[in-house]
C-alpha cells in the first residue's frame, strides 16, 4: 500500500507571486511530481503564478495566452501542502490576471478532474466548440491526435472585476490582500486592495484558512 504524505504544518506563510526565470527547475519538479506535463514551460512561464513557503514552491498554475482567449495548465499544489485552499487562490489569482488581459475565456484539458474545475467555474463543452487558436495548441494536438478519453472545459471571464486600475494586474506584480466577500459571482474571487511599495510578491488573507 502507498504511503499517504502527512500534511505539513506550515511555518512559513505562502505567498504568491509571478514565477520568475529562477522558478523554473521548481516549477518542472513539482509538475513531474503531480505527474502533469513540462513541456514548454520556459515560453510561457511568464504567464505563471507560484506558491511559495519560504522559497520552496509548492503551488503553480499557468496560462497559455493567445489574443482574447486563454488555455488554463499546470494547476498543482504539493501534496503535503493540500488542503488549504492553495489551489482556490491560484485560481483566483490567474482569473485576475486573466481580466487585467481582457481575455473571454479560458480553456483547459483534464482527464479526472471535471468535479474539481466545475468548482471553479469551468463547464464541460464539445470539442468543436474550441477555438482554432487553442486546438493549435500542442497539448490538443497530442491528446487528439492519441486519441485519449480528455474532456474539455470551458470557464467564461465575467466583467466585472475587482479593480479598475489595469497597473494591478501588470508585470512586475503589485502586493494584494485579497479578502473574498460573502456574495461572489465565481464563488471564490474577492475585493483586492493596493498595500506596501515592494513588488516582489502578492500576498493573499482569506478568512477561515490562515495558514495559507
Amino acid at each position: 500500500m502507498a504511503k499517504v504524505p502527512q500534511r505539513k504544518t506550515i511555518r512559513h506563510p505562502i505567498t504568491y507571486s509571478f514565477a520568475a526565470p529562477a522558478d523554473k527547475n521548481q516549477v518542472r519538479r513539482l509538475l513531474a511530481a503531480c505527474e502533469l506535463p513540462t513541456l514548454y514551460v520556459h515560453k510561457h512561464l511568464n504567464s505563471f503564478i507560484v506558491a511559495k513557503a519560504a522559497r520552496k514552491t509548492v503551488g503553480v498554475i499557468g496560462m497559455e495566452v493567445y489574443g482574447r482567449v486563454a488555455l488554463l495548465r499546470s494547476l498543482c499544489v504539493d501534496q503535503a501542502y493540500r488542503g488549504r485552499g492553495i489551489a482556490m487562490m491560484l485560481n483566483a489569482m490567474i482569473l485576475s490576471y486573466a481580466r487585467g488581459l481582457k481575455i473571454d475565456r479560458l480553456y483547459m484539458f483534464t482527464w479526472y478532474a471535471e468535479k474539481f474545475a466545475s468548482k471553479l467555474g469551468f463547464h464541460r463543452i464539445d470539442r468543436k466548440r474550441i477555438p482554432k487558436s487553442i486546438r493549435s495548441t500542442w497539448q490538443f494536438r497530442n491528446l487528439n491526435y492519441y486519441h485519449y478519453p480528455f474532456i474539455c472545459m470551458m470557464k467564461k471571464i465575467s466583467r466585472s472585476c475587482y479593480t479598475s486600475n489595469p497597473r494591478m494586474l501588470a508585470r512586475p506584480p503589485v502586493p494584494m490582500v485579497l479578502r473574498p466577500p460573502l456574495r461572489d459571482p465565481d464563488g471564490i474571487e474577492g475585493n483586492a486592495r493596493r498595500i506596501g511599495r515592494d513588488p516582489g510578491h502578492i500576498l493573499f488573507n482569506v478568512p477561515g484558512d490562515k495558514k495559507g
